[in-house]
């Protein structure tokens, strides 16, 4: 990595580990994660669209209820795991850490922030460019946020939507 501007996406648990390894390079880098309850949702209507997802079979013929249970049964300790390896493991002066929610309500703010910590240009102009080249209406071919797709990968680009899709068991589990 030396010299080099690198980006990558990676789901690796921010381990003692991986954290050292990163820290040992020089690398610094972002953690972003989401609710949880909005994951569910999300990785529900993904795999259940998913045919080669080895998690289909569970999902394929589930409704929305249905794929919560099954996530909240064999995923999300594990989701709760990889967040908690971050918050206790990141080093704090080489990575930034921003839940998606944040980023949906101040994108600019957060994208300047990124751009500082990566040492890159932080004018106005092109940040604003980057977030609106990168923003759902773009990234959905048109599509408003809330306004849903079950058949796109930007599926509805909301946060909270889980208070109007969880049942009471759903929440309570």
């Amino acid at each position: 990595f030396k010299d080099m501007l690198v980006l990558t996406k990676m789901h690796m648990h921010g381990s003692e580990h991986n954290c050292a390894v990163l820290k040992k390079a020089g690398v610094r880098y972002v953690v972003l994660y989401r609710d949880l309850r909005d994951v569910a949702i999300s990785y529900h209507y993904y795999v259940k669209g998913t045919p080669w997802h080895p998690e289909h079979p569970r999902h394929k013929n589930a409704d929305l209820q249905e794929g919560l249970r099954v996530f909240a049964e064999r995923m999300l300790d594990g989701y709760v795991e990889w967040v908690r390896s971050w918050e206790r493991n990141r080093d704090p002066a080489m990575s930034l850490a921003f839940r998606y929610e944040d980023m949906l309500q101040d994108a600019k703010g957060i994208m300047t922030q990124v751009a500082r910590h990566f040492q890159l240009s932080d004018d106005e102009d092109q940040i604003a460019r980057i977030v609106e080249a990168n923003s759902f209406q773009n990234l959905s071919k048109g599509r408003a946020q809330g306004q849903e797709s079950g058949q796109s990968f930007f599926r509805k680009g909301v946060a909270g939507d889980w208070r109007n899709q969880f049942s009471d068991e759903t929440k309570a589990l």
